[in-house]
């Protein structure tokens, strides 16, 4: 569901697994929301089918959530600047034995967090997995409802990325 992602920022979601000796179980990719995109409605930070995380100083995931966080208070929830807030790009990198983990645990069944975002990262940050952010230098756009599909066919449609789409 992210087919625009750059194979250059595919190499920094796996440089940020590889990196500090391979420490890191789990690596997705983040961006900045852009500052001249819409500050409401689909695609904007307060749109729910777009993801946002925020991450630590060691740039680690805290918390993903289809609502805006961090909130901004002085404004009251206000965004005056997108690119404050980061946009989950739907893409991980794992490590064997944690993709193992996971799947092993599949069975368990989601979390408290997991169930009230539906986001299934939440389980794998309950269960104490460490999920390492790579920014990456080109926002893209996931496939995430009928309408983001349309929008993509239509890209293709008119030349985008070389593809070939059969409507």
């Amino acid at each position: 569901d992210e087919p625009e992602i750059a194979p250059d920022d595919l190499k920094r979601l796996v440089g940020a697994l590889t990196a500090n000796g391979g420490a890191c179980p789990i690596a997705t990719l983040a961006a900045p929301f852009p500052d001249d995109g819409p500050s409401k409605g689909p695609g904007s930070p307060l749109d729910p089918n777009c993801v946002k995380v925020v991450m630590d100083s060691a740039g680690r995931a805290l918390y993903f959530s289809r609502s805006l966080i961090p909130f901004p208070r002085a404004t009251d929830g206000v965004v005056e600047r997108p690119s404050a807030f980061l946009l989950h790009l739907g893409v991980y990198a794992f490590r064997v034995g944690t993709l193992r983990k996971i799947t092993a645990d599949a069975g368990v069944g989601p979390g408290r967090l997991e169930a009230l975002e539906s986001l299934e990262q939440l389980r794998w940050l309950d269960q104490g997995l460490s999920i390492k952010l790579a920014l990456a230098d080109h926002r893209v756009v996931g496939i995430d409802t009928p309408e983001d599909y349309a929008a993509f066919v239509q890209r293709m449609a008119a030349g985008g990325a070389g593809v070939t789409v059969e409507t």
